[in-house]
């Protein structure tokens, strides 16, 4: 049975564990390794697992902004009122342990699906790498034009209302590896050396052999989450008498 992998609280990228492994035996700083082939593959296991912080900070809160029309007139006047109505919302990953690689993970990291905002469509090439934050935003925006009458010695305020919410969770990802590297250590025979991700990350702390015949690694990487986000924006009309009319 195997054994249960720690996840190391540390972040140490992928190139340098192979080139470690590469130097064994060797002084890392007298000796130069090109990675002449490179086909490890990496597979995320099943979706990303998040568990939410509840706290006070991530209730919901509600903002207020007022726009007032006076009228000390006897005559009814119109106003045009153009309000502009942006719905925003950010994501953000920050890994806290596990390990980072380049270009050949192409992971794509998705929000929790309560994140996600109707109408907003989440590009989903945005991968983990050798990046420890990964923040992304995503807007809507609509214009709508009002024609706001305001009747003689009367006051209209126009409320806009916006309520807003954090969303902090902890977030885990499993990663499947396999595959070779080939590498060649330029010291005077240009040694050559080749090895399968179970013999490369086998032994390292955090990884763990999944099957030897085939080769395969699992490791863990664990950070936060946080989701900026607007849940909705009301607009709301409010007429009351002027407490001072002005009859010259």
């Amino acid at each position: 049975m195997a054994s249960e992998m720690t996840v190391p609280h540390i972040i140490e990228d992928i190139d340098d564990i192979i080139k470690r492994w590469v130097l064994e035996g060797r002084p890392r700083d007298k000796y130069d390794v090109d990675i002449v082939r490179n086909t490890l593959q990496f597979t995320q296991i099943g979706d990303i697992e998040y568990k939410r912080i509840q706290d006070a900070a991530s209730e919901a809160r509600e903002m207020t902004h007022c726009t007032t029309f006076v009228n000390n007139t006897s005559s009814e006047q119109k106003h045009k009122m153009t309000t502009e109505r942006s719905l925003r919302t950010s994501y953000t990953w920050s890994l806290s342990s596990g390990h980072t690689f380049g270009a050949q993970g192409g992971i794509s990291l998705k929000p929790p699906a309560t994140c996600v905002e109707v109408g907003l469509e989440f590009n989903r090439e945005k991968h983990e790498d050798k990046t420890e934050e990964k923040v992304f935003e995503k807007s809507r925006t609509s214009t709508l034009d009002s024609e706001i009458t305001v009747k003689p010695h009367k006051k209209v305020s126009v409320l806009l209302r916006i309520w807003e919410e954090d969303y902090a969770a902890t977030y885990t990802i499993r990663y499947r590896v396999k595959g070779t590297v080939k590498a060649i250590i330029r010291d005077k025979r240009d040694t050559n050396v080749e090895g399968e991700a179970a013999e490369i990350f086998g032994a390292e702390e955090g990884f763990r052999v999944e099957d030897m015949a085939r080769g395969t690694v699992i490791f863990e990487n664990k950070g936060m989450f946080l989701c900026k986000r607007e849940l909705r924006q009301d607009f709301e009309v409010k007429e009351e008498d002027l407490e001072t009319v002005d009859k010259t």
